[in-house]
């Protein structure tokens, strides 16, 4: 996004905003043992039903926060709409400025992170070792992501599953299921090959928004 400001790609701006919010609300979702995971269809939940249940979350801290994020990123999504698809003469005048911007995306983080450890504390005193296993068709399932009729494979995605399966099958909280070779590869797949000057660095702002190994 600061990239896209800076060389004024500003068309793209909007969407990543957006996302970028939508995916830490997602991150959240995911770390609230109340939300049933449904075979991992949890993860194509619409765009209003998560953040709902995450705003619902959030006023059980602070209703009046909670009302702050919802109405923060209903903006976002309206402008990224208004980008994607109205196209106004105008361009991107209309937009208005999402105060905090960087300080939600790091609460919406680390609300997560600590959703994360809350569980994993509490596997930890109550679960059997013995059932920390990762199955191989779970595996599978999140390597191979299909959309309609199209099927993308992941090789990192799936050495990576297959690392947790045989030295780290129990539950760790989202930071320390971080490590530094998973992150320094995920970064490094969006980098310049060419290392053309000028060029988008992945590495630059990493821990903008959280606290990245």
């Amino acid at each position: 996004m600061h990239y896209a400001q800076e060389k004024n790609l500003r068309v793209v701006v909007p969407y990543l905003r957006y996302y970028s919010a939508l995916s830490l609300i997602r991150a959240v979702v995911l770390m609230l043992p109340e939300q049933a995971w449904n075979n991992g269809r949890i993860i194509t939940l619409g765009h209003e039903k998560v953040l709902n249940i995450v705003i619902a979350h959030i006023v059980e801290f602070d209703p009046n926060f909670a009302s702050f994020v919802k109405n923060n990123v209903q903006s976002l999504r309206a402008s990224r709409e208004l980008i994607s698809y109205r196209a106004p003469s105008s361009g991107d005048e209309a937009i208005p400025d999402i105060k905090e911007f960087l300080g939600m995306c790091s609460f919406l983080a680390e609300l997560a992170q600590l959703d994360s450890e809350l569980i994993e504390s509490s596997i930890n005193k109550n679960a059997d070792p013995n059932a920390f296993v990762i199955l191989p068709e779970y595996m599978c399932e999140l390597a191979n992501v299909s959309l309609g009729p199209h099927t993308f494979g992941d090789t990192e995605d799936a050495y990576r599953l297959d690392y947790f399966r045989r030295k780290q099958p129990h539950m760790l909280n989202i930071r320390f299921l971080m490590r530094e070779g998973h992150v320094d590869d995920f970064f490094g797949a969006w980098s310049d090959p060419e290392e053309t000057e000028g060029a988008f660095d992945p590495d630059e702002m990493n821990g903008v928004i959280f606290d990245i190994p």
